[in-house]
């Protein structure tokens, strides 16, 4: 999320989502990476200027991901073989998450 006037924190939902600065270097690669294949795709002017001024921008980004995601990270998985299904929570009392794996919202394409 990129933060162009750095008021997101007072503008997300906590109760959904966790939010972090971009600080690990293989995510800001990924997201350096994305921004450029967009810039090519689409001749983006602020896609442009971002990777312009990197060290200045990169900053103001943040990295959303629903509490699931925490869910996501722990499933088993073989080397090479992609994750066809997610976690599914079906019940939430405190620290406590009843989640099962399911089929994914969207179709997933190979």
């Amino acid at each position: 999320m990129f933060d162009a006037e750095e008021d997101f924190t007072a503008l997300y939902n906590p109760q959904l989502v966790d939010v972090s600065r971009v600080t690990d270097e293989k995510d800001a690669d990924l997201l350096r990476q994305l921004i450029s294949r967009h810039v090519l795709r689409t001749h983006s002017l602020r896609g442009q200027e971002i990777l312009e001024n990197w060290d200045a921008m990169l900053p103001r980004f943040w990295k959303v991901l629903p509490h699931e995601a925490k869910l996501w990270k722990d499933l088993p998985k073989k080397r090479g073989e992609k994750v066809r299904h997610l976690p599914i929570v079906e019940r939430v009392e405190g620290e406590h998450v009843e989640a099962h794996v399911g089929k994914p919202a969207h179709p997933v394409k190979t």
